[in-house]
């Protein structure tokens, strides 16, 4: 939801009132968090477990959760690539379409792992899976802005945004989770 808000009161920067365009993509924003909660929790499900948390994963159980993961993943993509057909006039479609078909990519490798997983999902496997995710969330993150025509701004953004998020996971994960 945070990112889905983003996209909306982004907007109202130059504008009094959100574009009703973006409601579409600002859903596709909240699907695909929704998809990777889902896969984070699913990564926490023994700790919950332990915890006395009772998160999707530990109540449904990892094929139920495998669904979800599969639905918000449909979701988000059906979303993000019907979106054109009706507000293609406002985008470079060669770029949102070639940064998107990376992101369906990643989420697709992604959501292949976990579900190609033996059962019980591994903490190791969820967390790849949630590596590439986080990859996708920041492709997700700049797309539109080289769709509008900024290619030079999304990649001034998109590139150090991925750099340090990799180096940022790669120090601090480091700490506090089981190598695979």
């Amino acid at each position: 939801m945070p990112t889905a808000m983003t996209v909306l009161y982004g907007s109202m920067t130059v504008q009094t009132l959100p574009d009703p365009a973006l409601v579409p993509l600002a859903l596709m924003f909240w699907i695909h968090d929704s998809g990777s909660n889902l896969l984070g929790a699913l990564c926490d499900r023994d700790s919950d477990r332990r915890g006395g948390y009772f998160t999707y994963p530990v109540l449904y159980g990892d094929e139920a959760t495998v669904r979800g993961l599969i639905q918000f993943y449909a979701g988000w993509v059906v979303l993000v690539l019907a979106w054109p057909v009706f507000f293609s006039e406002r985008v470079d479609l060669v770029a949102y379409y070639g940064l998107i078909a990376c992101a369906i990519v990643l989420g697709w490798i992604s959501l292949r792992s976990v579900i190609r997983a033996p059962r019980p999902i591994a903490r190791a496997v969820g967390l790849r899976a949630h590596e590439i995710v986080v990859i996708e969330r920041i492709i997700l993150g700049t797309f539109l802005i080289a769709a509008a025509g900024r290619i030079e701004l999304a990649i001034l953004i998109g590139v150090p945004s991925l750099a340090l998020t990799m180096l940022a996971r790669r120090l601090m994960r480091r700490r506090y989770e089981p190598r695979p």
